[in-house]
């Protein structure tokens, strides 16, 4: 089966069975389920539920011919009218969210119980995490990073909105990279030119292998990849720790150098 096609029917939201399931029955037609299990490579115990899913989302339609389940994928413009659906779902349930989202601020704020250490994963844990702990800084202050290339390079696109959050607070961006995170970019992703208040250092050639940290006023961040290629963090709220990674950070500042085009930070 086409992998872009999975790839695309995996991005609207259904799962790995489903996608299968939706676009082989696309090529058999009509079919019943032992011509579906063959060449969707799903069990016999769960293709009636995939069946089930993909009916109950509209995608796929049921007949009884001679006492037989007959399945029928629907024309795949239908999709575009599932999102249409899915996105309806969506604006309400944002709206009724929102609706709530004052309430659970005034209560996170009154239990005053945030955990000295927590752990995220996955790229959008990530994400939140870090939107949160930019949301939380104080204006004017310094960001520190040590950028490792496994992290940056997984979240290329992400960088520049992470710079433009920081710049909000009026923060400065004192940020160092591993030699290949810092020449292996693409410039309409990474936008490095940019970004405000940005001090980039790069390292020798022989420094790598690096986690990301990041200093978040008073918080540390470690993030990396877990053997299975997930990648995962570790937020410690501290501020004699953060201190110390502050000191660590400046330290490896110091083995680096200013790439062209690029100004030294005004204190270093």
């Amino acid at each position: 089966m086409n992998e872009e096609i999975l790839e695309a029917l995996y991005s609207i939201g259904l799962t790995k069975g489903e996608a299968a399931v939706y676009s082989n029955l696309s090529i058999l037609g009509t079919s019943t389920v032992g011509p579906i299990i063959d060449k969707s490579d799903v069990s016999a115990s769960k293709v009636y539920q995939i069946l089930d899913r993909l009916m109950t989302k509209g995608l796929v339609s049921m007949m009884l011919n001679e006492r037989k389940k007959q399945f029928t994928a629907l024309p795949p413009e239908i999709l575009l009218k599932y999102l249409d659906d899915e996105l309806e779902k969506i604006e309400s349930n944002k709206e009724r969210i929102s609706s709530i989202i004052p309430i659970l601020k005034a209560n996170q704020e009154s239990a005053d119980n945030s955990p000295v250490a927590e752990f995220v994963k996955g790229e959008r844990s990530f994400i939140n995490i870090t939107t949160n702990l930019v949301s939380n800084l104080d204006e004017e202050g310094t960001y520190y990073s040590l950028a490792g290339t496994r992290t940056g390079f997984k979240l290329r696109k992400y960088w520049f909105e992470h710079s433009q959050m920081i710049s909000e607070k009026k923060q400065r961006q004192l940020v160092t990279y591993e030699k290949k995170q810092w020449v292996d970019n693409d410039p309409k992703i990474h936008r490095r030119k940019e970004r405000k208040e940005y001090y980039p250092v790069v390292l020798a050639e022989d420094d790598l292998d690096f986690p990301n940290i990041a200093i978040y006023g008073n918080n540390t961040f470690l993030s990396d990849f877990d053997e299975n290629g997930t990648i995962f963090g570790l937020v410690i709220r501290n501020k004699t720790l953060t201190n110390s990674f502050v000191k660590l950070l400046k330290y490896i500042r110091k083995k680096g150098f200013v790439p062209e085009g690029f100004q030294k930070a005004p204190d270093e």
